[in-house]
């Protein structure tokens, strides 16, 4: 992904692994969360909010249709 920001409106899961970059997650009404290389998380269903991406980020990862 290159350097922007998205906002995010899940209908299904997402598993994902870093690779490379940094970028941040902001749940609505909740606080920024930062992700870099190495890191995994997951994101629900139902999820919204806005992706920050301040470095060219490259990631795998897992959609799982409900």
């Amino acid at each position: 992904s290159s350097v922007g920001t998205w906002a995010l409106d899940y209908s299904d899961w997402e598993y994902c692994f870093v690779l490379e970059g940094r970028f941040y997650i902001q749940p609505e009404g909740g606080e920024r969360v930062e992700f870099s290389a190495g890191d995994t998380f997951v994101l629900e269903p139902g999820f919204k909010g806005t992706l920050e991406v301040v470095e060219r980020t490259r990631k795998w990862y897992v959609f799982h249709n409900r």
